[in-house]
């Protein structure tokens, strides 16, 4: 009789440990230049035995002390809309997927994150290993009722990468939001107070567009659409420039950057390639380059709590996909980057969902 080989446990994001080989190729430094840097640093890792050798062992927080010495580098890759958000009004998408992916992603390359679960269901959260059951701790809602400050509710995961929470206690905000006159700019205020602490704020929100995703659109610099390369994602995506133009015409300030990603590509489906063909026909000035290919990979990193750049996944296609998008996305629309790689828009919602809904139709 045969036994089903265990698959081996990967630690949580926050318990990594790295070796001198991966940090050099994470922060994209010589290895040796580190080698020869790390007593100036201050680092000198943990030695571990592994069979009859011994490695040495870093920690997060080696990592932080060795990003901290090439902080000159790495903050010349620092986008000026560093405030991004996730949304679709559809589920299944692979949104939160997409936002966790890329919280680890900048994480790792030396990036300062804060990973901002928006959502009621508080899948990020428990992502990250944390409990997201009705009250399990406090979440924005506490903020926006004035109980907690933002500082409060924060949760370090690891020194790069931290985390709002969410449960589904945020959901009780719904009215209240609603029933201020300010209650779509709430979220902002809050985002302003944190703003400067970070490199990249990433904000996951759920799948509907109720008074808790509003507040995240009116805070943040730029908005992605995540768009399931399907027909009728793309024809969902109406839906969302409704939205902004009535927030428009509330609001003359109002105007995020606005992105599209192709996501969950299948290549040979002529449903994923038309659907792509719609997407850069309507909004070229808009799409992504990079298309996210439809993989299980990033179910199984999802699975397994681990980023798809790092072992078993780093060789894969979702490895390469993430990465691609992670660099794009830090490009901003208004840097002296090649134009080619810049796909962003401030187009008003009204010429944006006109050219989708023509170009749907003459697809037909």
């Amino acid at each position: 009789m045969t036994t089903k080989k265990k698959k081996p446990k990967v630690p949580r994001f926050a318990d990594r440990t790295f070796n001198i080989k991966m940090i050099s190729e994470l922060l994209e430094v010589p290895r040796t230049s580190l080698i020869e840097k790390l007593e100036l640093i201050g680092v000198s890792g943990n030695k571990v035995k592994v069979g009859t050798t011994s490695r040495n062992v870093l920690t997060w927080d080696d990592f932080a002390k060795i990003a901290q010495y090439y902080r000159p580098e790495i903050e010349k890759r620092i986008p000026q809309d560093k405030c991004k958000g996730g949304v679709n009004q559809k589920g299944g998408v692979g949104k939160t997927t997409l936002i966790q992916q890329l919280g680890m992603y900048y994480a790792l390359k030396g990036l300062k994150v804060l990973l901002w679960d928006n959502d009621p269901q508080g899948h990020t959260t428990l992502f990250l290993g944390y409990p997201n059951s009705a009250g399990s701790g406090p979440t924005l809602k506490d903020v926006y009722r004035g109980e907690k400050k933002i500082h409060d509710i924060i949760i370090k995961v690891c020194p790069m990468l931290h985390l709002v929470p969410s449960n589904t206690d945020l959901s009780s905000a719904e009215l209240e939001l609603m029933m201020d006159l300010n209650g779509r700019k709430k979220m902002k205020n809050i985002v302003d107070s944190v703003y400067d602490d970070y490199d990249v704020i990433l904000i996951d929100n759920n799948p509907a567009f109720s008074w808790v995703t509003l507040n995240a659109i009116c805070a943040v610099d730029e908005l992605c659409f995540i768009c399931e390369t399907a027909l009728y994602s793309v024809d969902g995506m109406k839906g969302l420039f409704e939205v902004l133009e009535q927030l428009e015409q509330a609001d003359a300030d109002f105007g995020p950057r606005l992105r599209i990603i192709p996501n969950k590509y299948a290549t040979g489906e002529k449903g994923s390639q038309k659907a792509i063909n719609i997407l850069r026909n309507a909004y070229g000035d808009l799409v992504t380059n990079t298309i996210v290919n439809d993989c299980a990979d990033f179910k199984n990193a999802t699975e397994d709590g681990t980023p798809v750049i790092l072992t078993p996944y780093k060789k894969s296609k979702s490895s390469h996909d993430l990465a691609s998008l992670a660099e794009e996305l830090l490009i901003d629309a208004d840097s002296e980057a090649d134009s080619e790689n810049v796909k962003t828009s401030s187009k008003p919602a009204k010429v944006l969902k006109t050219a989708i809904e023509s170009e749907a139709i003459s697809s037909l």
